[in-house]
């Protein structure tokens, strides 16, 4: 997914706004932003926010948004791109209280487990109780950040290399329309 830019949005205060208003869509289902925090600089940042979803046969789902907010100039305004665990570039800045909440939804699986390691792994207060408590729900997630981490940081090496006359056996196809 690319970038979504306003006009409109002609500050950071707006674009935030925007990202984490309370809506209703046509099916009925309401969106509710419980938190929000922002990291980053005036012109460039990641918005964390606590989403409540609830659908019109009452499931309750709550969500972690992740926005990278950048600012483009001033005839285009701000922009953001919404992200999750599973998209590159990872950010490891969210609030632990986040990932702590109460009734937080998780179902991307191992993708989501990494990022949390990534947070956990990343997060300068060590020592403080909330980094505990954490390290208690998600007692697997650094192990498999690391694990990530070192397959991501290898260089890419072709098992094999192939000739041309290995990828067309039958003659290299011609590029002249016929």
């Amino acid at each position: 997914m690319g970038w979504t830019t306003s006009s409109s949005w002609g500050s950071l205060k707006s674009v935030i706004a925007d990202r984490v208003q309370n809506e209703t869509n046509q099916n009925g289902t309401t969106f509710e932003f419980i938190a929000k925090c922002y990291k980053g600089a005036p012109f460039q940042g990641t918005l964390w926010s606590l989403c409540k979803r609830t659908t019109v046969d009452g499931k309750v789902r709550i969500s972690i948004n992740c926005d990278l907010i950048k600012y483009y100039g001033s005839k285009t305004g701000f922009g953001y791109k919404d992200m999750d665990a599973s998209m590159h570039p990872f950010r490891y800045n969210c609030p632990l209280k986040y990932i702590l909440t109460e009734g937080l939804t998780f179902d991307e699986g191992d993708d989501l487990l990494t990022w949390i390691g990534g947070v956990l792994t990343n997060y300068k207060k060590k020592d403080s109780p909330i980094y505990k408590k954490a390290l208690l729900k998600f007692p697997t997630a650094i192990e498999k950040y690391a694990a990530w981490k070192v397959e991501a940081d290898k260089p890419f090496v072709p098992k094999k290399m192939v000739t041309m006359e290995e990828m067309f056996p039958n003659g290299i196809p011609s590029l002249d329309p016929k």
